[in-house]
């Protein structure tokens, strides 16, 4: 039996080295497989072995072969438990199935015998929230994020997709930012209420730190008023137009400018829009009115700020722009310039045009001297704008312009404080940055009849967002703040050159369809601020109405304080949110017969 086995042990010897000699060359040539080696990113992997997450699914190993003379370089990869990891039909990419340990292994395809391995050790999937979307009913992805929505719509639904991995929950909560625009309902229908913009937010259960959030702008398609004094609005087919809708081009023309005088800019109220330099703007659709603002403008005036300082002043032609970081809020920070311009005298209203290219509301309190400097003003001169100067607020990037009224007199001085105008101490101190730009400055005459009164209207409060225009005033404002004066004050002027009166009437329109406000009326007889008369009531939501106030016995006034929503009461008490958007105008005073 031993002598027949021998032969067919040689046999099988011979025929393995035939197949080796076949695999590794012809004609016998000398050559043979050295060595094998798996690599994981270009590195041997060794016997240290490679640990990987199952999430990762796939990844590639490579083999070297090395070999001598004319010698394949092939090898085949296997794993010694399928179920955790297994190798695709290309042969050198791993599967990942579930978490344990396999052993991969490489065999050289011309010499079985040379082969490396290792130990591959899958790890579990740590639960975890990749993502979180709001898409349409659809399942779509909304543009940008946003989504503008006519009112009369109602409603519509959006879906939230949870991508997560290993064993995380894929629940997540949807809110509305303000209830009052838009309400989370079942199945996520979205109800809409009011126009404005609220802020719909996905939050993941599983992991609160990721969300998405929708920014959704709610607008009324319907037409809306549009009046324009000192001009006209045109839509794009250049008809002049009383009304317009949502998303509408609209172009404001000035009428031609009386003799002497030129036009500056636009006046807006009852919108925050941005008016380009054509006069084109995209319409907010909201009854707004537009008043061309003209002034004189002579060839020879023009302003420049010294440079550096705090708030690093850019003079352009017919521009200064102002750039600042870490201003205090209770500093006295300003940046002034002289002026050198005698037919200043002449005049009694500064307008003038603010951009804020900054993220944030920006505070500013401008100061008109009759003294070349601030300092100097305040040490043996007069402001000739009021103590407390021009004060306002504008929005992060809005654009507008003002009208500052001052008592006739050469004006030397601008003097702008720029986040810096609260000095209350009881108000925490804050760092402000911003960037605005100044342009559009021009000097000009409002005339009044000698027997008429002569208003100024001004505002210290820094709750509303303030513009005075010529025929009043309008305010803005989202937030009625406890214990904060919100107050304008209706200055006139010329009250020793007039007689007595007893009646008193302006015309207010609420521009919000839901908020009502409330006002306090105050009629003072004189500078010392003797009161006459005060009676208190609403502006009704939506309203335009003409108000008369009347008492008993005549007197001269010489200034009117409209409290609007003020509320000072005791500390503690929380502020409210306010949806506060009016326009004053048509004021007078009488004498009853």
């Amino acid at each position: 039996m031993k002598r027949k086995l021998l032969p067919l042990l040689l046999l099988s010897l011979l025929a393995a080295l035939f197949f080796a000699l076949a695999a590794c060359g012809e004609d016998g040539e000398p050559a043979s497989v050295q060595s094998v080696e798996i690599t994981y990113n270009g590195t041997a992997v060794g016997e240290d072995g490679l640990t990987v997450n199952l999430a990762r699914e796939a990844f590639a190993l490579d083999v070297n072969v090395q070999v001598t003379g004319d010698c394949s370089r092939e090898a085949t990869l296997s794993s010694s438990d399928t179920a955790v990891a297994s190798i695709s039909d290309t042969g050198k990419t791993m599967l990942l199935h579930a978490a344990g340990e396999t052993v991969i292994s490489a065999a050289a395809v011309a010499d079985a015998t040379k082969t490396d391995s290792f130990t591959l050790t899958v790890e579990p999937i740590e639960p975890e929230v990749v993502s979180v979307a709001i898409l349409n009913e659809n399942g779509e992805a909304f543009a940008g994020n946003t989504y503008t929505v006519d009112l009369a719509e109602e409603s519509f639904a959006v879906t939230v997709r949870v991508e997560v991995r290993g064993d995380m929950t894929q629940e997540y909560t949807l809110t509305s930012s303000d209830t009052e625009i838009a309400t989370v309902g079942e199945n996520n229908v979205i109800g809409l209420h009011k126009t404005g913009t609220a802020q719909l937010t996905a939050v993941a259960k599983g992991d609160e730190g990721v969300s998405a959030t929708l920014s959704l702008t709610v607008y009324d398609g319907t037409p809306h008023a549009i009046s324009v004094t000192g001009g006209t609005a045109q839509n794009a087919a250049g008809e002049t137009v009383t009304t317009a809708v949502y998303g509408e081009e609209i172009t404001l023309m000035p009428a031609a400018a009386e003799e002497g005088m030129e036009f500056v800019a636009w006046n807006l109220s009852g919108a925050s829009v941005t008016v380009g330099a054509d006069g084109k703007f995209v319409f907010p659709g909201t009854d707004m009115s537009a008043e061309a603002v003209f002034g004189y403008i002579p060839d020879n005036f023009a302003v420049s700020f010294p440079t550096g300082g705090d708030y690093n002043p850019v003079n352009t032609a017919g521009s200064i722009e102002f750039t600042y970081t870490a201003v205090g809020s209770h500093s006295w920070n300003n940046v002034g310039t002289s002026i050198s311009f005698p037919e200043t005298a002449q005049n009694n209203r500064f307008a003038f045009t603010l951009q804020n290219k900054g993220a944030e509301s920006v505070a500013i309190m401008l100061v008109l001297g009759d003294k070349a400097t601030l300092e100097e003003t305040d040490a043996s001169g007069n402001r000739l704008n009021g103590d407390n100067g021009y004060q306002l607020s504008i929005p992060a990037g809005r654009t507008a312009t003002y009208v500052s009224s001052y008592t006739p007199g050469e004006v030397r001085s601008l003097t702008l404080f720029i986040d810096s105008t609260e000095w209350d101490p009881s108000i925490p101190v804050t760092m402000r940055s911003g960037n605005i730009v100044l342009s559009n400055m021009a000097f000009f005459t409002e005339e009044t009849p000698a027997d008429e009164p002569a208003f100024r209207y001004m505002s210290e409060s820094n709750q509303y967002t303030f513009n005075a225009t010529q025929d009043g005033f309008s305010v803005q404002y989202t937030t009625t703040a406890w214990n904060t004066y919100a107050g304008v004050n209706i200055y006139v002027d010329n009250f020793a050159d007039l007689g007595n009166f007893d009646t008193l009437t302006f015309k207010v329109v609420n521009h919000s369809a839901t908020y009502t406000a409330n006002y306090t009326v105050q009629i003072l007889a004189d500078d010392a601020g003797t009161k006459i008369h005060e009676i208190g009531g609403t502006f009704a939501a939506g309203s335009d109405q003409t108000y008369t106030i009347e008492w008993d016995t005549a007197s001269p006034v010489a200034r009117i304080v409209i409290f609007i929503d003020d509320m000072w009461q005791p500390d503690g008490t929380q502020n409210v949110a306010a949806d506060g958007d009016l326009t004053f105008s048509a004021f007078g005073l009488s004498l009853s017969e």
